[in-house]
């Protein structure tokens, strides 16, 4: 049973302002599929001059709760207001991520509006990450700033799969163009591989100008706990003058490195690149 705090849905359905505020605030039941917010099939929330748009969704206490979802939803600025989204996944078992980008069409952007996404959990088991994207976008199209947090849950029940902090895949973007962007994951998660941020499966994060990229990943407690992860064609790159800077910290668990590029036996490459910005790289390992 589906009980959403706030549910948009279809392509019909906008929520737009000029200069006006835009505050959407949902808080999910306590069935399964209880988002707080849920935006859906070409639904939108936008702003076309200095109206700032704030979400925050609050998942219930089921199984695939998360805090905001997107699926093929859309929360846009084309001029000077500002988005933030503050999600908070609900106390489910699986799957309460605290912000939930889905589908090739789901995006958030923004022109010159600041962008700043918090997310976090508290779900108890497998699978509840903080920030979550299965393709779909997050983009600055010009001096907007974009900062990601994410916050994954403790996994109490010592589930087969850890929490990640931040986790990109599936042809995911995350871009800016003069803009700095900063991911800041952090899992504390106790199951199999509480990373930090993981990026994959041809996931990228990008920045086509003077934008800084600045990763910095903790990960969780438990085995492959890695800070920063990058496989399966995980991608990072600088294509004009910003800089690329990476921090992990790996957790106490075995074989959790502080950062992780691995071109494992599924195959594709994995790298980092600049085109004319500094690459830093600092990893630590813990215990």
């Amino acid at each position: 049973v589906e009980r959403r705090g706030i549910y948009l849905n279809g392509t019909d359905v906008q929520v737009t302002t000029v200069d006006g505020a835009i505050s959407l605030t949902g808080t999910g039941g306590t069935n399964s599929n209880g988002a707080g917010i849920f935006i859906e099939n070409g639904a939108q929330v936008s702003t076309t001059g200095t109206g700032a748009i704030t979400v925050d969704g609050t998942g219930g206490a089921g199984t695939w709760s998360s805090g905001i979802h997107l699926i093929t939803g859309v929360i846009s600025s084309t001029g000077t207001g500002t988005i933030t989204c503050d999600g908070m996944g609900g106390s489910g078992t699986v799957e309460c991520p605290g912000i939930w980008i889905d589908g090739a069409a789901a995006k958030i952007e923004s022109t010159t509006g600041n962008i700043l996404l918090t997310a976090q959990t508290k779900g108890s088991a497998e699978n509840n990450n903080g920030f979550l994207m299965f393709q779909g976008a997050v983009r600055s199209l010009g001096t907007a700033t974009v900062t990601i947090n994410g916050t994954a849950g403790s996994d109490t029940t010592s589930p087969s799969f850890g929490s990640r902090g931040i986790h990109i895949g599936d042809s995911s973007l995350v871009t800016t163009l003069n803009g700095n962007l900063s991911l800041v994951g952090i899992s504390k998660g106790t199951g199999n591989s509480p990373i930090g941020i993981e990026i994959l499966s041809s996931a990228s994060v990008t920045s086509t100008g003077s934008g800084a990229l600045s990763l910095t990943g903790t990960g969780g407690t438990s085995t492959s706990g890695g800070g920063v992860t990058m496989h399966t064609s995980g991608r990072i790159s600088s294509s004009g003058t910003g800089t690329v800077t990476l921090t992990g910290t790996g957790g106490t668990g075995d074989s959790s490195q502080g950062i992780l590029m691995d071109a494992d036996s599924t195959g594709g490459s994995v790298f980092i690149t600049s085109a004319s910005g500094n690459i830093s790289l600092t990893g630590t390992a813990s215990g």
